[in-house]
């Protein structure tokens, strides 16, 4: 059998994770990896199991809605994001200014009062749907980027049980328009690859370069994503000027659809199939 590409093996874990009903395609040890892969999907348990590994995390407070997030007195910097959803919907960056007001810098807006942002994330939330931003908010410090950006850059490490391949780092404010984002992916060594990646035309105004901590980044995804003891898993991390801190798993980027030019589709393909014969794991044969 020829090796499957990248896109294949995530169409596969797609397949299992939109129905229920698709699990019995596939044997117990790849339906014990979902479960895993289900448990560190969700925010607040992927940082227990992190911590657990010793990997420092984002100081954080779990809420059950977003006024209560936004009730009693609050930190000059703070972050509020739904505790379960994608694509940065809902995520803020806030800062409070001198006069009491709110400024986002995430979505470059301000607010008079924790009221008003209150009621400018329910508009959010009914917009988006539960799947893409929860009801329940996590609040976490406002992470300070060792590069010295506003909005703290993502490093996004897909990372495989056999070791991390690639480092996207991406900035990415949601109020810019796409052509002003600003994309670098490297190797685990740090070379940048250029473009192998769809949709990630960089804006030349935004200079980024590698972080003094990127060796850790790679160290770290390496041990979490051994410990989890699944096959691939995509780790978002933060650099910071005291180190590098997890951010979230992310179990199925680009909702499984394709996204790198073939060469990487076949390299990062045979990283994932090495990955799943470490762990025995079947996802292309159905079950006996």
């Amino acid at each position: 059998m020829t090796t499957p590409t990248y896109s294949q093996f995530l169409n596969r874990r797609t397949m299992m994770w939109a129905k229920e009903a698709n699990k019995t395609r596939f044997d117990a040890a790849t339906q014990a990896e979902f479960a895993q892969l289900i448990y560190i999907n969700r925010k607040n348990q992927a940082y227990k199991f992190v911590e657990g590994c010793g990997v420092p995390c984002v100081p954080h407070r779990i809420f059950e809605d977003i006024d209560a997030a936004l009730a009693g007195p609050l930190p000059a910097r703070f972050v509020v994001k739904p505790l379960g959803g994608h694509s940065s919907a809902g995520v803020h960056l806030i800062e409070t200014r001198a006069d009491g007001t709110l400024w986002c810098h995430m979505t470059n807006q301000g607010f008079a009062t924790p009221a008003a942002l209150a009621e400018h994330y329910k508009k959010r939330l009914a917009k988006a749907g539960k799947f893409k931003m929860s009801v329940e908010i996590l609040r976490e410090e406002y992470v300070e980027d060792s590069l010295g950006f506003d909005v703290p850059l993502d490093y996004k490490v897909y990372g495989f049980y056999t070791g991390a391949v690639l480092v996207m780092q991406r900035f990415a404010p949601i109020h810019l328009p796409h052509d002003k984002w600003a994309f670098v992916i490297y190797d685990r060594n740090g070379t940048d690859l250029g473009q192998i990646r769809w949709n990630t035309d960089t804006n030349p105004d935004v200079k980024l370069s590698l972080p003094d901590n990127f060796d850790e980044i790679i160290r770290i995804t390496d041990k979490l994503v051994k410990q989890a003891r699944v096959s691939f898993v995509r780790t978002d991390l933060y650099s910071t000027p005291t180190g590098a801190v997890f951010g979230e798993f992310t179990p199925v980027p680009n909702a499984g659809k394709e996204s790198f030019t073939p060469e990487y589709e076949a390299i990062l393909g045979q990283h994932w199939q090495d990955s799943t014969e470490e762990l025995g794991l079947n996802y292309f044969n159905k079950p006996a």
